[in-house]
């Protein structure tokens, strides 16, 4: 069992974790729309994540047909994606507790949902802050491939070069 505050730690993390890899795909995004991507940023903040993941992909497979770019895009927002379900799990769960011993210690992690044809069910599991920190890292590794596709990209002149100057970014 973890304590409370370590699964709050972890949860937390990997919240943060994830807000980095959104930015760093509106980035992208940002980089893709036209020669002010201050309107990118406008347009790709109003967007849902899975949204903002097919359009950025769009936008590149607009504006290059080179094959090993547009199968690394693809990579990358299967990638988001997948990570933004992993961490829907997680934000979206109820994490029971009680005290034991020393003091308030999560032991659980438990998510309710109804599924098309099969009703209502309870997934439930014992809760280990270590999935946490390793979705973070994972989390984290993928805003380094956004990185590194962006420079790409920019060497390769299909974006503007250092095109976005801001500290959020």
């Amino acid at each position: 069992m973890a304590s409370h505050e370590q699964c709050a730690t972890a949860l937390g993390e990997m919240s943060m974790a994830f807000q980095e890899l959104e930015n760093r795909l509106l980035e992208l995004f940002a980089s893709l729309t036209n020669k002010d991507p201050m309107v990118g940023l406008i347009i790709g903040s109003q967007l849902s994540f899975g949204k903002l993941c097919s359009a950025t992909e769009a936008l590149c497979r607009h504006r290059t047909k080179d094959k090993e770019i547009t199968e690394e895009i693809s990579g990358i927002v299967k990638k988001c994606a997948e990570l933004e379900a992993k961490r829907n799990t997680y934000i979206h769960s109820y994490y029971a507790s009680a005290y034991f011993g020393e003091g308030l210690e999560v032991f659980a992690r438990s998510k309710h949902k109804i599924r098309r044809g099969k009703g209502f069910s309870s997934d439930c599991d014992s809760h280990d802050p270590e999935k946490l920190r390793n979705l973070a890292f994972d989390m984290e590794s993928e805003v380094r491939r956004i990185k590194d596709f962006l420079n790409w990209i920019r060497e390769e002149n299909i974006v503007e070069p250092e095109s976005l100057d801001s500290p959020f970014l």
